[in-house]
């Protein structure tokens, strides 16, 4: 399955779009306030479908970027994007299932973030496009058809995680870490429309039901760069 250049395109968008939410230059006030303007953020692990996603799709790669822009010393607007490849359940007759995602939210720094060790926890809403290869079931939707589609929706979707991390590489002027090596894990949950021919065609190909949220896991490492 191609990877779909526009979808990048759109991820790469919503976390470009938070450059746009806040100032270019922040006051002096808030440079006493907060030692952290910034923080981008690159991050890869495995996707872990559960529930009804578990039914119609196996565990795959995650990538995805982020960034964040911080209010306080401990609270930061974030954005963020990545594309979850969830394996075909049955590679014989089932598709691959791609699930890109986009939101934006906030992040809590639980730790002082320019301390040694980080704990961070954060949470966001935004949309998770669900996207298939062709694929064809029989006896669909009605009793003797065969009906060849895909599984192509966008839908409303909530986040939430934590993560744990290192900093190190610190600024020799302010002492700020540059760098933060981390893990961490999210829980994804779309709210889906059960009456979508694309989704019904999916569980019905599995022998499984529809549900009105479909939820994953990433677990996943990454790699997050600090601008004082």
């Amino acid at each position: 399955m191609m990877l779909g250049y526009k979808k990048w395109g759109a991820v790469l968008g919503a976390v470009a779009l938070l450059a746009v939410m806040v100032p270019a230059k922040a006051e002096a006030q808030f440079v006493r306030y907060s030692p952290i303007f910034w923080s981008i953020e690159g991050s890869a692990g495995y996707a872990i479908p559960t529930g009804t996603l578990s039914d119609v799709a196996d565990g795959g790669v995650k990538v995805g970027i982020g960034g964040a822009y911080f209010l306080n010393p401990r609270l930061a607007l974030r954005a963020d994007g990545s594309v979850n490849l969830l394996k075909a359940k049955d590679s014989t007759s089932g598709p691959e299932v791609d699930v890109w995602h986009i939101s934006g939210g906030l992040e809590y720094h639980i730790t002082d973030p320019v301390g040694n060790f980080a704990a961070i926890v954060d949470v966001g809403a935004g949309v998770d496009l669900f996207d298939t290869d062709r694929f064809s079931i029989n006896d669909f939707p009605t009793t003797g058809s065969t009906t060849s589609t895909t599984f192509e929706d966008t839908r409303f979707a909530v986040n939430g995680g934590v993560k744990l991390g290192y900093n190190f590489a610190r600024h020799s002027r302010t002492g700020t870490p540059m760098v933060q090596i981390w893990v961490g894990a999210r829980a994804h949950v779309a709210f889906m429309d059960e009456d979508d021919l694309g989704y019904r065609a999916l569980a019905t190909l599995y022998s499984t039901s529809t549900s009105s949220t479909l939820v994953r896991i990433p677990v996943e490492g990454g790699l997050r760069i600090n601008i004082p």
